[in-house]
């Protein structure tokens, strides 16, 4: 075991289950070392009612130096107890909270969720004492907050030029004064880590508050190469489309992953965020130098009113752009038929492409051995399926009861197709069904595609 770096022996350990966890404490003093990385690897304050056991913990610092990952969430702080008492009880576990996060030295990961109270105000004793702790050190950082909060977070100190990771959620505030807060808190807290950036995800929820301007003020970040955009993309949200289109254009040499995606997709949004997703791609066909030879990419198929094929037309080019060189491709959004498969890997054999995540709109055998002979190397396929006796249509989370195959024939029709020089390794069947066929639907095509792909056997 000594011959591996700890590292990697860290992240093993990671998948060894808690009882088991607990024997590797008794092995040896290796193993007690890497058991230890494990359990205290992060301090997750939402998973404690009694934060002064977790504080009796950090006193030893051998424990506290373990300690990689905070998450917070301070809108759990004060118990749910009645509303006299509320307010006392909050600066109390606000203070032990800070007493344990003054132990915490050797932080490179912290996690906020802080999208109601308390205020900036009340929280800054907090925040002051843990960027005055590990601030220095950080390479992770997210934060699920308006863009007022985000202000408390600067005039506590918290601003850093090492982050490589920024994860930024800040939608939930609107009007006038949110757009205004966006680029006079959230730009400049983006910009100081510019040098040093990696990966940027930028998300927001609301339609109200137009990220045009801060995507025009974003700075170059030389290093970037994983960029998630989770907005809508409606006029609301994004006024100029150009904005976006710069941000993915001047990056195009250094990005790798790209995600461009509406932050969720419910029908009372989905001719608005279909609108949207279609004028972006149409306006940007023409702009050859952006999403160009990625490793990984998610896209959102349209549903073009009374044109369905015209979805996945607009989306192969931006596919074909990494033809060569994508190893993971989600596509969402539409339930793609068969012919939508036939023009989406018969433009390309896709050499490089591991995973695939896919929604389609029903599952027949001519449809895998179709994936069987185009993409040679997958290794991974993740079907969300739709399924016949219900409207594809109807939105994400839309369940009906109907089955997720062709006919009765599956089976048989199976056999017809050699499928066993596909090296596939796994497959995820979903299913949209009602619950109580839903999970013996999955299982049992799952069990037919398996028989069918012996490199399967054994897959999870």
């Amino acid at each position: 075991m000594s011959v591996f770096p700890k590292d990697i022996l860290v992240h093993i350990a990671k998948f060894i289950p808690d009882d088991e966890l607990q024997n590797m404490l008794q092995v040896s003093s290796l193993f007690l070392d890497l058991a230890l990385n494990v359990r205290y690897h992060e301090a997750d304050f939402n998973r404690y009612r009694d934060y002064s056991k977790l504080l009796r913990k950090m006193e030893y610092p051998d424990l506290a130096r373990r300690v990689r990952r905070v998450v917070v969430n301070p809108c759990n702080w004060a118990p749910l107890t009645i509303a006299e008492i509320r307010a006392a009880e909050y600066h109390k576990a606000s203070q032990v909270i800070i007493d344990i996060v003054c132990k915490l030295t050797h932080v490179v990961e912290f996690y906020i969720d802080w999208r109601t109270s308390p205020s900036p105000q009340e929280l800054e004793p907090f925040l002051k004492a843990a960027w005055a702790t590990f601030g220095a050190n950080l390479q992770v950082m997210s934060i699920i907050a308006p863009p007022d909060h985000i202000k408390g977070l600067q005039l506590a100190g918290c601003a850093t030029s090492s982050l490589r990771e920024v994860y930024l959620s800040i939608g939930d505030a609107e009007g006038e004064d949110a757009d205004k807060g966006t680029l006079e808190t959230v730009l400049p807290f983006v910009s100081a880590s510019s040098s040093t950036m990696r990966l940027l995800s930028i998300s927001s929820r609301r339609r109200t508050l137009d990220l045009s301007d801060f995507f025009h003020s974003l700075p170059l970040f030389p290093e970037l190469e994983n960029i998630a955009i989770r907005i809508h993309l409606d006029k609301k949200s994004l006024s100029d489309i150009s904005s976006l289109s710069r941000l993915l254009q001047i990056h195009s040499s250094s990005l790798r992953e790209v995600e461009l995606f509406p932050p969720y997709w419910r029908q009372s949004f989905l001719d608005d965020d279909m609108n949207g997703v279609i004028n972006f791609l149409e306006v940007n066909l023409a702009k050859k130098a952006i999403l160009t030879n990625l490793h990984s990419l998610r896209l959102m198929v349209p549903a073009v009113p009374d044109h369905d094929e015209q979805g996945i037309e607009l989306v192969i080019p931006y596919v074909l752009r990494s033809a060569t060189t994508l190893e993971n491709l989600t596509l969402e959004g539409r339930f793609l038929k068969y012919v939508d498969f036939e023009k989406l890997v018969g433009a390309s054999p896709y050499p490089a492409l591991r995973h695939l995540f896919v929604k389609v709109d029903i599952l027949t055998p001519k449809l895998m051995d179709l994936l069987a002979k185009r993409l040679l190397n997958l290794q991974r396929l993740h079907l969300d399926i739709f399924g016949s006796g219900g409207d594809a249509n109807a939105g994400a989370d839309s369940q009906h009861e109907g089955r997720c195959v062709e006919n009765d024939n599956f089976e048989a029709d199976m056999k017809k197709y050699d499928l066993r020089s596909w090296q596939l390794r796994e497959i995820i069947v979903h299913y949209h069904a009602f619950i109580r066929m839903k999970q013996r639907e999955e299982a049992r095509i799952k069990d037919l595609l398996i028989a069918a792909v012996p490199s399967l056997i054994g897959s999870p």
